[in-house]
C-alpha cells in the first residue's frame, strides 16, 4: 500500500512527464501547422497556366502583360472556371505589382507555382 508521500511523488512525476510530452508535441506540430496554413491554395488544372503567365509577366516587369493576365483572370471568374479563393491569391500578387514591389511579387509568384507541385486538386 502506498503512503501519501509516495502518491504525491508519483503524481508530481506524472504531471512533469505530461507537461514534457505536451511541450514536445507543440514543438513538433506548430511548425507543420504554420507551414500548412501559409501555403498558397491549390489551383485547378485549367488555371495552372495563369500562374505561369503571371510569373512571366512579373519577372519581366512588363505591366502590359500583367494587365493581360488580369483580363484573363477576370474572364475565368466570369466564366465560373476560377473559384474566388484562387482569384484572391492572384489579386494579392497583382496588388504587389500595382504598388511597385516587383521583386516581392516575383517571389510570391514562384512560391505560388512551387506550391502546386504534388498537390491534389
Amino acid at each position: 500500500m502506498m503512503n501519501k508521500q509516495d502518491r504525491d511523488s508519483q503524481l508530481a512525476k506524472s504531471w512533469v512527464y505530461g507537461t514534457i510530452l505536451l511541450l514536445a508535441a507543440l514543438f513538433f506540430v506548430t511548425p507543420l501547422v504554420y507551414r500548412w496554413w501559409n501555403l498558397p491554395p491549390a489551383v485547378q488544372r485549367e488555371n495552372l497556366d495563369c500562374i505561369q503567365l503571371l510569373r512571366t509577366a512579373v519577372s519581366s516587369e512588363n505591366a502590359q502583360q500583367v494587365a493581360g493576365v488580369k483580363r484573363l483572370l477576370d474572364k475565368r471568374v466570369a466564366d465560373g472556371t476560377m473559384p474566388n479563393q484562387e482569384r484572391s491569391h492572384f489579386d494579392a500578387i497583382l496588388r504587389l505589382v500595382q504598388s511597385g514591389n516587383w521583386d516581392e511579387a516575383n517571389e510570391e509568384c514562384m512560391r505560388f507555382e512551387a506550391a502546386q507541385l504534388n498537390r491534389r486538386r
